[in-house]
């Protein structure tokens, strides 16, 4: 049984609201913090800070989005 997942408020361009998006569905300041420096290759990308360095929002919470939902693991 998949738990129900708080959407975000909107996709505002901020670092800060991917983490406050994690946080939010129960990841602590410190995971939020590993996980978007993880790599993630199945994404065909880097990992999450690159996409913000790289200014590229939509895959960044994308890739938020996909690791919340549990679908990538």
């Amino acid at each position: 049984m998949k738990r129900k997942i708080k959407d975000p408020n909107g996709h505002e361009e901020s670092l800060q609201a991917i983490i406050d998006y994690f946080v939010d569905n129960g990841m602590s300041d410190f995971q939020a913090n590993i996980l978007i420096h993880t790599n993630m290759p199945v994404l065909d990308l880097r990992n999450i800070m690159d996409c913000v360095r790289e200014n590229n929002w939509n895959e960044a919470w994308a890739a938020a989005e996909l690791y919340m939902s549990g679908d990538m693991w």
